[in-house]
């Protein structure tokens, strides 16, 4: 693509037509209509069950602990339920790369976390901006294209995201300072926002190695182990490209490979009932009365549609995975009135107690008991 076509300057009259509430003080804007949003959760999602769908196990709640070499080559992959044999293993684990790579006595770099925050506002903010927006801030902050605000797909306000360093790959927290650090760097771009309006804000952590580079190649002290490592911003948009990358690599390696006959190349979508037209309503509710039960007034999310992601390809047995499915819990309350009624649906529906049922799994256990029990004499 000619570059002078993916980027436009656009002057301050036509700016301010299509930015309204955006800073006074604004020169000129740098304009780029190639750009696009997705929602890397839903994508992922989508990539998983299609995978299954042409064949691929998914093993859910199971953890690498290590990896066995035969003759210079990986063996077998042990996890937390069992061993897989194998003589290929692609390392994508993220910020946990390089301890995989370890377990493979295969390290070749080291992964240190950089934290970034970020907020959501309440739908109501959403005619604040009509494009994604960031300002040129100097001196400009190494390995960082400094974030900005964004409409999501589903229509919420972001900002952020900010980046710090940390030492923690399991720390997700976001303190006092990352909120100021937001609302400093983003505030000046639309001075009367109702940042009052926010409704969540959390963390996520950069793979980052101190080379800030992408890591795609094959290890270099043993066979069959190709580390796909370092991938941060843009490595969501850089994601099938990175695949083909990897394909081209296991060619590389003279393994065999052959086309799937009866690939399914296109998942099919899920019923998202807020989206239907009236008539398509009728219908749902016609063919499945739970359709009729909203259990999500927020973001209008139906009991038929976490039914349906709980026995799911990909099956969502936590609260925060029926969240990312089906959006219940994310409007403007943040599950205040939901959470209880999706935990009984997930329990009923998995024949477990409600108790057992938690929000992101592991311990991350939402309930000990009924109410009443506090009554009781018996405090353990």
């Amino acid at each position: 693509m000619d570059f002078k076509q993916a980027l436009e300057k656009i002057d301050r009259e036509r700016f301010f037509g299509e930015e309204p509430f955006a800073s006074k003080k604004t020169l000129a804007a740098i304009y780029s209509p190639t750009y696009a949003v997705t929602c890397p959760y839903l994508f992922t999602i989508a990539l998983a069950e299609n995978a299954i769908e042409n064949g691929v196990e998914l093993l859910l709640d199971t953890e690498v602990v290590d990896l066995k070499t035969k003759d210079g080559r990986v063996s077998e992959v042990v996890t937390s339920k069992g061993i897989i044999k194998s003589s290929l293993v692609i390392n994508a684990a993220g910020v946990f790369a390089d301890d995989i790579a370890q377990m493979a006595k295969a390290q070749e770099y080291t992964i240190h976390p950089k934290k970034g925050a970020t907020i959501l506002f309440d739908k109501q903010t959403a005619k604040f901006i009509n494009h994604p927006m960031s300002h040129l801030k100097l001196p400009k902050k190494q390995h960082y294209k400094g974030g900005g605000v964004m409409v999501t797909v589903d229509e919420n306000i972001q900002w952020g995201p900010t980046q710090r360093e940390s030492d923690d790959k399991n720390d997700v927290s976001v303190s006092e300072s990352d909120l100021e650090d937001i609302f400093n760097r983003y505030t000046m771009l639309i001075p009367d926002f109702p940042y009052a309006k926010l409704i969540a804000y959390f963390t996520g952590l950069r793979a980052s190695t101190f080379t800030e580079d992408f890591i795609i190649r094959p290890a270099r002290s043993i066979d069959g182990f190709i580390h796909v490592a370092g991938i941060q911003s843009p490595g969501l948009t850089a994601a099938p490209a990175i695949a083909k990358k990897v394909l081209g690599i296991i060619k590389d390696m003279n393994i065999s490979l052959k086309k799937k006959d009866g690939f399914v190349a296109k998942r099919k979508k899920p019923v998202v009932f807020r989206d239907c037209t009236s008539k398509r309503k009728h219908e749902l509710v016609k063919q499945n009365e739970m359709y009729g039960n909203i259990i999500c007034r927020c973001e209008t999310v139906t009991e038929a549609e976490i039914v349906n992601a709980v026995h799911g390809i990909v099956p969502a047995r936590t609260v925060d995975a029926v969240k990312r499915r089906t959006r219940a819990g994310m409007g403007r309350c943040q599950g205040g009135f939901c959470l209880s009624k999706v935990a009984e649906i997930i329990a009923r529906e998995r024949d477990v107690s409600v108790e057992s049922v938690t929000k992101k799994g592991d311990d991350s256990f939402l309930f000990f008991g009924k109410a009443k029990c506090l009554l009781s004499d018996n405090t353990d």
